[in-house]
């Protein structure tokens, strides 16, 4: 699932080990505290979760083929699912320019109005940093309040983008802001995409906002901690890996043969705490394809022949977990641990098992013999660098590192993206 090729030329893309220096500071009493982590925990259950917010904030990303990691932009998440117009091709230059291609206005031409009636003009995906995939509560009211300036901004925002392109009010309407002449049927009054409102009403959600707002006091209090979680001594936070290769597929023909074949896999694993306990959710998927032919030649009394082959993977699991971090000479240490005594959980030597991988083969004068399985297991976290570091504030760890190989696999057109993010913190500690 790891590597389709032995040789690969390997890019260190980016690797960062970051510690905040300042202590924790929260005004907020245990009960305003208290108030403040359930009312937003309320927000987070519907934002990451809705469709027209986390397709937005990561969940889509339409300059790739099939969802996963995009090897001309390592920044981005993993997407969760295809793009519904298919790929979009995009000028290098504007990656690397931050430039938002011109070309999704092509079918998103029908936002709302801005909040003074004129048109919105641009359409795009949020930035990776404000990205809700895979995050859980904690981490993503963290980033809230970081990127927001005040409670005032984090309201106008929900309400429509305080003012600038409407994206909040174009969710709630739930078309994705695609183009009526495009996509609906004036003869039938019926879409061809039909629209898909969010599952509570504008109101509603602006409400949420502002009971958070106001379990706060009415405004943002204290650091970027302050009314997203309780105090703790143990530590909190994520750690999110993702490998995902892709990109190894070709067809190769000759006189009276042809050669097809293609494979994908991703795998992920994100550890979510809360005070040292908390759960590590496993997600694996891949799949390979080849199919052969050859042409027949009566007069050698030789058959024409085709065969195919496939191997499709895929498993999920989640599962308790313990977590610490260690400090030792000036160094940080991260060790985690599942707890899996007295689960239900099929295991081997302690790894457990999470999926199936099936295999078949198939040709044109035999059939398909009967399909082979295998158990798949949950990887193990790979030791890279920000699962240790050095460790310049006790209370807070984070670090990413993110490793591209290409060249890979039959075609040697393969990309291998492996990432890997650690954010942890703690309330204190002497």
């Amino acid at each position: 699932m790891r590597v389709l090729a032995v040789s690969a030329t390997i890019v260190l893309v980016l690797v960062t080990v970051r510690t905040t220096g300042h202590a924790a500071s929260c005004p907020l009493t245990e009960a305003q505290s208290q108030k403040s982590v359930a009312a937003f925990g309320k927000i987070a259950s519907f934002v990451l979760s809705e469709p027209r917010c986390v397709n937005c904030h990561g969940g889509v990303n339409p300059f790739i083929k099939i969802p996963g990691l995009d090897s001309a932009d390592t920044n981005l998440p993993a997407s969760l699912v295809p793009h519904g117009g298919g790929l979009v091709l995009r000028d290098p230059s504007d990656v690397k320019n931050g430039t938002i291609p011109s070309t999704c206005m092509d079918c998103h031409n029908h936002m709302a109005n801005k909040r003074d009636g004129s048109p919105t003009k641009q359409w795009m995906t949020a930035a990776p940093f404000h990205n809700f995939v895979d995050k859980d509560a904690t981490t993503l009211c963290r980033q809230f309040k970081k990127s927001l300036a005040s409670a005032e901004e984090f309201l106008g925002h929900i309400k429509d983008d305080n003012g600038g392109n409407n994206f909040a009010q174009t969710a709630f309407n739930g078309d994705r802001g695609l183009d009526p002449d495009q996509y609906q049927d004036p003869g039938n009054k019926g879409s061809f995409i039909p629209a898909q409102p969010p599952s509570i009403t504008k109101d509603a959600f602006l409400k949420l906002g502002q009971d958070w707002i106001g379990a706060m006091g009415g405004k943002f209090q204290g650091d970027e901690s302050c009314g997203c979680e309780l105090k703790h001594d143990k530590w909190s936070g994520m750690i999110r890996y993702v490998i995902d290769t892709k990109g190894d597929e070709g067809h190769e023909k000759g006189p009276g043969w042809s050669h097809d074949w293609s494979s994908a896999s991703t795998t992920k694993i994100t550890i979510s705490l809360t005070n040292g306990v908390g759960t590590a959710q496993y997600s694996v998927q891949g799949g390979q394809q080849t199919v052969n032919w050859r042409a027949g030649k009566p007069e050698w009394h030789i058959v024409e022949a085709k065969s195919t082959a496939e191997i499709k993977t895929s498993g999920q699991g989640k599962f308790p977990v313990m977590a610490d971090v260690v400090i030792s000479q000036g160094m940080y240490h991260i060790f985690h641990q599942l707890q899996l005594a007295g689960l239900p959980v099929k295991s081997v030597a302690g790894n457990p098992i999470i999926g199936q991988q099936h295999m078949e083969n198939c040709d044109n004068q035999h059939g398909c013999t009967g399909a082979d399985t295998a158990d798949v297991y949950a990887p193990q976290l790979p030791p890279l660098a920000p699962m240790q570091g050095k460790a310049q504030d006790p209370n807070h760890v984070f670090g990413t590192i993110t490793l591209k190989k290409d060249g890979l696999g039959m075609s040697r057109k393969g990309v291998s993206i492996e990432t890997m993010t650690v954010d942890l913190w703690r309330s204190g500690s002497n």
